[in-house]
């Protein structure tokens, strides 16, 4: 007597006990004819989302690509230039009064002379009694008034380069770089997903986790989020891929270069204070943008909640390039995420 072929039910989460009759090699499972159907028509609603959100997305850039003089950062340098030139229009202005105040003083001054001058060649000539010396003395004053009418030598304009009236402004282009965990220490610390996120264990132990991207030219940003953290001791910065990755005990390794949360900097295997012009501040929830400008040799750490900006010039003869995204956790289940942009 043949025996039954065992059926497969419906994977349908309404426990459907109907035989399946098609398998979805996306999600592995298999459904009924009803819930199969139910199946597609989902991913059909998902995918028109995502065609919706894609549609959308191209007339945003074909908007910013027909108005390119409406970037933010035009706008920016537009307003740069309004008050940049009306704050000179107002220096102008200033020194236009000045200059005429003073040449005005100058020119009553020049005329009471010239008037003295006239009064005596006047009263000389009708009286006749001038000889040489007195025709030189008159001849040097008519010289010296005329240079002093032409040249205005009492007066003269300086430049002052240690107060601008307007502050340059440059251009700063980064790349923005979904980097991830690669590397660690030791174990205290897990690189979970896909190597986003560094989780430290309930213990406290000094770990330091490397990145996998190399930065040896140009200039990147990686932005990172401290989703859990007690407040005790943290690492932000760099470390040459040459450096040694090993257990540390006390600091991070000659090779690195950045700021730990007790506001110290990094630099050439010691550290320093920073003081509070701005300090350096990490807490909980903190976003932090790393700025890696591989051509000068140039990392800066921008804080988004304080909006302080510390800068640090990278010495090669410590920290040779290439180097890599360099953290180091400490406090019992700090948390530490690389955030795509």
């Amino acid at each position: 007597m043949t025996s039954a072929v065992a059926r497969k039910q419906c994977s349908n989460d309404s426990n459907c006990t109907q035989t399946t009759v098609a398998n979805c090699e996306g999600c592995s499972k298999a459904f009924c004819p009803t819930h199969f159907t139910q199946h597609r028509n989902l991913l059909d609603e998902k995918m028109n989302l995502i065609m919706s959100k894609h549609n959308d997305l191209k007339k945003m850039f074909n908007h910013h690509r027909s108005e390119p003089y409406n970037h933010p950062l035009i706008q920016n340098i537009n307003s740069w230039e309004k008050e940049s030139v009306a704050k000179i229009q107002r220096r102008a202005k200033e020194l236009r009064k000045e200059v005429l105040q003073l040449t005005i003083a100058n020119q009553n001054e020049l005329s009471i002379k010239l008037q003295q001058l006239s009064d005596r060649l006047k009263q000389s000539r009708v009286n006749g009694d001038f000889i040489e010396t007195d025709l030189q003395l008159w001849k040097n004053s008519l010289i010296e008034l005329k240079t002093n009418l032409n040249s205005l030598s009492t007066i003269s304009i300086t430049q002052n380069d240690d107060k601008p009236i307007v502050f340059n402004m440059f251009i700063e282009s980064y790349r923005k770089v979904n980097d991830v965990f690669e590397r660690l220490s030791d174990n205290s610390v897990q690189i979970l997903k896909s190597g986003r996120v560094a989780a430290h264990d309930a213990t406290k132990n000094l770990t330091e986790v490397r990145g996998k991207h190399e930065y040896s030219s140009g200039c990147y940003e990686i932005h990172l989020s401290i989703d859990r953290f007690i407040g005790e001791w943290m690492f932000f910065g760099i470390n040459s891929k040459s450096g040694t990755l090993e257990k540390i005990s006390s600091a991070p390794p000659a090779s690195a270069c950045g700021w730990s949360s007790d506001n110290s900097c990094w630099l050439n295997g010691t550290d320093q204070v920073v003081g509070s012009n701005p300090s350096v501040e990490l807490k909980m929830d903190d976003k932090i943008c790393l700025l890696v400008d591989c051509d000068n040799r140039q990392l800066s750490m921008v804080n988004q909640r304080t909006k302080a900006k510390h800068e640090l010039i990278v010495d090669e003869n410590f920290c040779p390039f290439p180097c890599q995204l360099s953290i180091a956790l400490y406090d019992p289940n700090s948390y530490v995420r690389i955030v795509n942009t």
